[in-house]
């Protein structure tokens, strides 16, 4: 679903996709509750479609969009914390990087979101350097943040940036 308050954010990331300038990670970032993660869904189930229509909205109707909403897609990656309040472990982006080593399944892209990605504990962190500093061919990571000054630098230097802003009280 695309909230009133992101329809620049969704026009800007598919701008990125008509244009063939889309990146190998990127950060979704801005206060807690602007629906950053439901976006990211959103694009990457876009991403994975098979037929998405002119808005770039995914058809729901095709095999790889049924088995993105029973979240059985095996190009599509969600890591969050394993356990609420915990870290996201690097054993967790360990198992990211080994299936971004295999070849995809049918989507021309392989996609992971990382939410909320400022849980990554050091040793996650690391791990992950390594796939933003040598991506995998047709790979999308989006890294989803409400706290995103507390991601290394070097984490950060390879993401392109995609703010969420606050709605008006409109």
């Amino acid at each position: 679903m695309i909230f009133p308050w992101t329809h620049s954010q969704w026009q800007q990331l598919v701008q990125r996709v008509n244009e063939q300038r889309l990146p190998h990670a990127m950060l979704f970032g801005g206060i807690e509750g602007l629906g950053k993660l439901d976006i990211a869904r959103q694009f990457a189930q876009s991403l994975l479609c098979q037929q998405p229509d002119d808005n770039f909205m995914p058809c729901s109707q095709c095999r790889s969009c049924a088995q993105f909403e029973a979240n059985t897609h095996p190009d599509f990656h969600l890591i969050e914390p394993e356990e609420e309040g915990k870290g996201i472990k690097v054993d967790q982006i360990r198992g990211l990087t080994e299936q971004f080593g295999l070849a995809a399944h049918y989507a021309s892209y392989r996609v992971a979101v990382i939410s909320p990605a400022d849980a990554m504990n050091l040793a996650a962190a690391n791990s992950l350097l390594k796939s933003l500093e040598e991506p995998p061919e047709n790979t999308l990571i989006i890294l989803v943040s409400s706290h995103s000054a507390s991601l290394p630098s070097t984490i950060l230097s390879r993401c392109q940036r995609v703010n969420f802003d606050s709605p008006s009280t409109d």
